[in-house]
Parts: C-alpha cells; structure tokens; sequence
C-alpha cells in the first residue's frame, strides 16, 4: 500500500499565504476608495467601486479561512501576532482615515507653515500611510516565513514503503549539546545530551524514574521549553527544524506527539471528529481533511470505529484513534509517552503492533519512552539509556545496551544471571537457550550445582516472608456485588464475589473496562453497589463511616498523583502521619521510597513515577492495616518496583491484607498469593497465580510463559 499522505504536498501553505494576502489587498482597496471620494469628489463613482471591490475581496478571503463545513463547534485556525497584528492595522487605519473623511474633513486638509520650507504634509495622512505599511510588512515577514519553512514542512520527506521508496541517509533527529532546567531549578533535567536519529528508525527511550525521559521526548516537538518556560542551552533540529524557534504549532506537522494518558488529548465525542480536529486547526481544505481522514482510517484498521463515542472505546483503541489524530497531519517523527502503561497486555499488544506497522510498512520514525520493557523491546532498532538526571545518555542497538543497563525485563535478567549468550531479548529466544541445554530442568549452574530457572525466580520472589501468617480471618468478603453506572444498560459489576484473608495478596487482573477499579471504589465505598454485600475489616461497608475505615486502611487510587496537596513531598507525608495520629516525622519511608532528595520540592514539579511513588509513600506512612491498590506501578521503573515488591512483602509478612488492581503481570508474579481475573464485571478464573498464569498465558509473567507447557487457555 502506498503511503499516500507521506509523500503528497499539502495545500494549506499556498491557500494560508493567499488569504492573508488577499484580505491585504481588500483593505488597501476601501482605502483607495476613501481617498478617491474625498480628493476627487467628481469621481464618486470610482471610489464606490475600489470600496466595494475591496470589501469582496476582503470578505471572501476571510470566508474562506476555515473549511466550508467544519465538523466540530471549534475553530478552524488559531490567531497569531502576526495576524493579529495585521488585523489592527488595518482596522486603525480604516478608522482613521474613515472617521475624518466623514466626520471632520478639514483635519484632512491642515498642512504646516511655512509652506515653502517643506512639503504640503497631512499628518493623519502619513499617520495613515505608516499603518497601511504594517501589514505589508508582516506579509513580507510571513512570506519569507512560509518560504523557508512551513512550504518544506508540508512536502515531508518520503519515507520506505513496501515497494522501496529512496530513504534519507541523513539524520532525522540531531541533538548536540542541549541541557535544559525547568524554572526555579538549579540542576538540569537534561545536560549535555547529544544523539542523532536516522530517519526510519524505532528508537526506545529508557531510564529511571525522573532521569528526563520525558523532558527529551517534549524537547523534539517544541513543548519544552514553549510550554514548560525553563533555561535551554545547545542545538535540536528535527527535520531541519528547531523545535525551540518553530514552536508546537508549526512542528505538529514534523514531530507528532501521543500523551500517556489518550483521554487527556481528547477534544470531541466522536472519534471521526477526534481524528479530523487538528486538521480543522490547521484550516487545511475539505478535499484534503477527507482524503486524510480515509487514509489513517485505513492505515490504523479505524474503519469500524468510525462512527463511535470516544467513551465506548477500548483502551486499545482509545490509544490508536489518539495515535490517528496526531498522524493525520502526516509528521515525519511519532512520539509517544508510555503509549502503554494504562492497558492491559493484549491492549498493549495491539497499540504496539499498529505503531510498529507505521515503522515497518510506512517507515515512520518512531521514538517511544516506556518503563515496562519486556513489551516493547523486541520492536526497538536502537535504545536511548538515560541512567539519571543530568546524566550523559547510553545509546547502541537493543543488545548492546541491554548488557549494560540496570533497568532490564525479567527476561534478560535471568539471562544475564545465567551468563547466556548471546543475551536474548524475547521468550521466544529464551527458549532456544533451553533447548541448547538439558532441557528445563538443567537450564544454568550456580556455585557447582544445576539451577530449575523457574526456582531461582520463585525463590526470589518468595524469599522475604511472604508466607501467610496462617491467619484464616478474612479481611475482606465481598458477596454477589453488582453495580451499574447511570445511563448504561451495562452492568459493570456482575454477581462478583471474593475473600481476601489477613496475611495475603491477592491481585486483580483483566482487560480495560472489567470492572477492576469499579470494584475498589465499592470497597472504599465511594459508589454504592445495587446489590451485594461488602464487610470489610469485620464491618459491614453499609454502616462502616468512611472516616473510620480511612484509619485503617490504604487506598491508592489509579492517579495516586492527583491526591497530591501539600507544599511539598515532606508534608505530603508528615500530614498523613499526623491524621492518624502518629509521630509526623516521615523520614524512614521517604527513604525507602527513595524520596528524600526530593522531600523539599512541590509535588506537581515532579515527574509522573516520582508523583507516583509520592503518593503511595503518604499512603503507607499511615501504617494501614488493609491495602487497596489501583495501578500503583504506573511510572515506575524497575528499581522502584521492586522497592514497592519488597514493602508490599513486608506488609503482609506483619499479617496484614492487600488487594491489589494492575496490568502489571510482573507484580502479580512477584508478590500475589492468589490472582483472580475479572471479564466483562465477572470472576471468570481464580486460584494461586502460578495456576492461573499458566492456564491463561495472556496474563502470565515472562518467565511463567517462558516454562509453560502448552497449557490452553481455559
């Protein structure tokens, strides 16, 4: 299939440049009239004419700024100085000259004394002559503008189809030199970074936590510094573009840009009219808004989804129609920010499938930031390594950074423990490291004796107590719960019911839109079921005030960053203590969590992981007795993972109870007793997490699907 929009020239360039002039020239032509009527009152009707005309030109171009039939309530095109600067200069002189020709001509005809030492000289004449010269000059300012660049934008250049279009063997991405610090930050977020991205390229940006991730993936369309202020030193050009001159509007065409959260970036109900917004914004033409709304329609396989409420979509789905609106202004580079962190793993699986068909069949530059890397890095063609903030990035090919980073998939990290090699990045390649050897139960040797690989993962993740306390009294008992949202023929919640004992773990897993978080808002009652029973800690949630349960137990909403208030990262702490009536110093679990460098920063300031780990640093400083966990490893990397693994190892080696809701299979694998899948608000499968993740290898870990034994999925 050709990729037509990659490599057709766009018509908005010309058609911008030709109303701005053209409402120039109705503007000059009402003036020519005033002046016409006014010094040659015999020819009136001449004046009349150039009026007349001028005002049909002017109101013609202006007609046409935006298409014929917009489909959504918003504008087509926003105003800039430049254009706002015209329109005043040109409403001035009309004023001007208009109101003395019509209210006070005599002012038209002063001229200064003496005469013979200068020109007759009419000072509002001039007055008006110098206004009428601004819009000539901004015209001129955006002609050269458009020349150089906003005319190379829209002829993007062509990138490998399937029949071998050429491809530029020059860099798409240069960044020499660039650190960066946000305002009223004394260290940068970036310090001398420097890298080059070859067109064509799947690039995957690593790194911990607030090591700046981020902040480079905002740098290459213009959103840092243009929205975030801040201190920027050194070079970036993309496409031979500076995102920092250009600014976000002009390098949405180069460099388009998908949020970790797709329904932040939602403007509209619908996802046709989602999909054609930006283009609307850009006031490109009908002709065109249509014939790029049938070609993303096709390339992202949307066509089924054309006419529905964004509301009603998937998680999947919700990403790819985000991913559709920004590649319907056809950029060279798509950038996307844990494009996965919020779905499930076949939701997952199908946004990376459709972003890695852009890649391979489009050649479509991708650079992509993600935390949970055994999804994605079998797609990468190279890696970018951010090891900390200010820190010098490492970039290779997927392996080759693979062998130094201290971020890697369980995969990788049992076979670097194993010393295989070549190390493998996939379980596929895993496997033939298996077959190599004595088969699966002779897979490595430690200190002089064979190692089950399957042992060594159970053990770790066993080995900090995570043994019940033998305890049989429940902590949590949920019984025939049912629950619809207002206005849904839907139940989201139907007939579930489940125990969660003192001293374990249980974990919740499911697609998007199951009724996960649906059920712990229940729990912590804050929606009333229709039906059901809920007794919590031994209390019936019924008659159990909110207030008092909130003393007892912990609950991490699915963006734990919003519930963020204090001044800083120490209060945040300090207050929750202090509420449950505890001693406000929050020191030992800020430094667990890995938070004290931080304690004397406002939260908002932080990243996204760092908000994160925040967040459930106040929730645990309360010493709750039951946890409630949604997502709580959205942001974080692999370090902090196992920082959260080891503390939720710890809570309930104390006897207590945690209820945990995530995508995150790895979790599960590491601290979960017991795993429940929920489907369409139904238990459909429950039992100990090695059963279920070997009897459903959608939710399984790694290394469960690494030794799985062919089971079928029930």
């Amino acid at each position: 299939m050709e990729a037509q929009g990659f490599s057709a020239e766009s018509d908005r360039t010309s058609t911008g440049l030709g109303r701005r002039l053209a409402m120039l020239v109705g503007v000059l032509g009402v003036v020519c009239g005033l002046f016409v009527m006014r010094y040659w009152p015999q020819r009136l009707w001449a004046g009349w004419a150039f009026i007349g005309l001028g005002a049909a030109v002017f109101l013609t171009a202006g007609w046409g700024a935006g298409p014929a039939q917009k489909r959504t309530r918003y504008r087509a095109e926003h105003l800039g100085v430049e254009d706002a600067v015209t329109i005043a200069a040109a409403a001035i002189t009309l004023s001007v000259v208009g109101t003395l020709t019509l209210v006070r001509p005599g002012l038209l005809d002063y001229s200064p004394y003496p005469r013979v030492l200068m020109p007759a000289f009419r000072p509002p004449i001039g007055l008006a002559l110098v206004l009428l010269a601004t819009p000539a000059l901004v015209a001129r300012r955006k002609t050269g503008e458009q020349q150089g660049t906003d005319t190379e934008m829209h002829q993007p250049t062509p990138f490998i189809l399937a029949s071998g279009v050429r491809v530029p063997k020059n860099p798409l991405i240069e960044v020499q030199n660039v650190s960066y610090w946000y305002p009223d930050s004394k260290a940068p977020a970036l310090r001398g970074v420097s890298l080059s991205l070859t067109a064509g390229e799947f690039t995957l940006v690593i790194g911990p936590s607030g090591a700046g991730k981020s902040t480079f993936l905002r740098l290459l369309n213009g959103l840092v510094p243009h929205f975030t202020g801040g201190t920027i030193a050194g070079t970036v050009r993309v496409a031979g573009r500076d995102p920092v001159a250009h600014g976000t509007s002009k390098m949405a065409h180069i460099a388009g840009f998908v949020f970790q959260d797709p329904e932040a970036q939602f403007v509209t109900e619908q996802v046709e009219d989602e999909l054609v917004f930006a283009l609307e914004n850009h006031g490109f033409s009908r002709a065109e808004i249509e014939r790029r709304l049938a070609w993303v329609l096709d390339v992202l396989d949307l066509h089924h989804l054309r006419q529905r409420r964004v509301d009603t979509l998937s998680g999947g789905e919700r990403q790819r129609v985000a991913i559709g609106s920004v590649l319907a202004l056809q950029p060279q580079v798509l950038i996307l920010d844990e494009p996965t962190s919020q779905l499930d793993p076949a939701s997952a699986d199908e946004v990376l499938r459709a972003v890695t068909e852009l890649n391979r069949r489009l050649g479509l530059t991708v650079v992509l930031a993600e935390h949970r890397l055994e999804r994605v890095l079998p797609y990468a063609d190279k890696v970018v390594y951010f090891p900390g903030q200010g820190q010098t990035p490492v970039i290779g090919r997927p392996r080759d950074v693979m062998e130094k980073s201290d971020l890697v998939p369980p995969i990788v990290n049992l076979a670097r423990t194993l010393g295989w090699h070549p190390l493998p990045l996939t379980i596929e390649e895993a496997r033939g490291h298996i077959e190599r050897s004595n088969g699966k139960e002779r897979v490595g040797t430690v200190p002089g004796r064979s190692v089950n690989t399957f042992e060594i993962t159970d053990r770790n993740a066993r080995k900090e107590g995570v043994q019940a306390t033998g305890s049989s009294a429940v902590a949590l008992r949920v019984s025939d719960l049912w629950y619809a949202y207002d206005g849904s023929n839907v139940p989201a919640l139907r007939g579930v019911s489940l125990e969660v004992a003192y001293g374990e773990t249980v974990a919740i897993v499911g697609p998007n839109g199951a009724g996960k978080t649906t059920l712990l808002r229940c729990v912590m009652g804050l929606i009333q079921p229709e039906q059901g029973e809920i007794e919590i800690l031994g209390q019936d949630r019924r008659t159990c005030p909110t207030e008092e349960l909130a003393q007892q137990v912990g609950f991490v909403p699915q963006n734990a960053g919003a519930m963020l208030f204090a001044d800083s990262v120490w209060e945040e702490v300090a207050y929750t203590r202090r509420s449950q009536h505890l001693p406000p110093d929050g020191r030992e679990v800020l430094e667990t969590f890995g938070l004290m460098p931080l304690a004397e920063q406002y939260p908002w300031d932080l990243s996204v992981g760092e908000r994160q780990r925040v967040a459930i640093a106040a929730f645990l400083a309360g010493e709750p007795r039951f946890l409630l966990l949604d997502e709580p490893t959205r942001g974080l990397d692999y370090r902090q993972k196992a920082t959260l693994t080891s503390i939720l190892r710890q809570h309930q080696a104390a006897g207590h109870a945690t209820l945990l809701v995530t995508h995150d299979v790895e979790l599960v694998a590491a601290v979960a007793d017991r795993m429940v899948i929920l489907e369409d608000g139904q238990v459909v499968a429950e039992g100990p997490t090695s059963d279920v993740m070997r009897d459903h290898p959608r939710f399984a870990s790694q290394i469960s699907r690494l030794f799985n034994d062919g089971h079928a999925e029930g």
